[in-house]
């Protein structure tokens, strides 16, 4: 620091006293400035960090949004296309219709039995 002759004026150790009174106050000046912009930087990188943040929720909410528009609409499509009226008429589109009493056959199932089939013949087991 500030060396002090042994054989000195009073006068030049109160100016020795006063030079480093000085240098303590620009040593405190100078700490306070780095802590306040240290303070600043940390308060920029935390308003910083929150906006993001805040874009990123604002964004995905936009997205769920939409996802939830998207599924209402496929459900809708997909409601009005497996109605009975679309199915009917596609079906017929296709070249199927309803089968003829002469088509139909009716088999005599009894309530119970196990019935168990081979190659040639059904086999009731009661």
């Amino acid at each position: 620091m500030i060396q002090r002759n042994v054989i000195s004026s009073p006068q030049s150790s109160v100016s020795a006293y006063q030079a480093s009174f000085r240098l303590h106050r620009v040593m405190l000046a100078v700490l306070l400035i780095l802590g306040a912009t240290i303070m600043v930087s940390i308060y920029v990188y935390q308003a910083t960090v929150i906006y993001s943040t805040q874009n990123n929720i604002q964004a995905k909410y936009a997205l769920y949004a939409q996802n939830k528009r998207t599924e209402a609409n496929m459900l809708a499509f997909y409601a009005k296309n497996q109605s009975m009226e679309n199915m009917s008429r596609r079906a017929q589109a296709m070249g199927f219709e309803p089968p003829k009493s002469s088509q139909i056959k009716y088999v005599y199932v009894p309530a119970n039995p196990a019935i168990v089939q081979s190659q040639s013949h059904i086999v009731a087991r009661e």
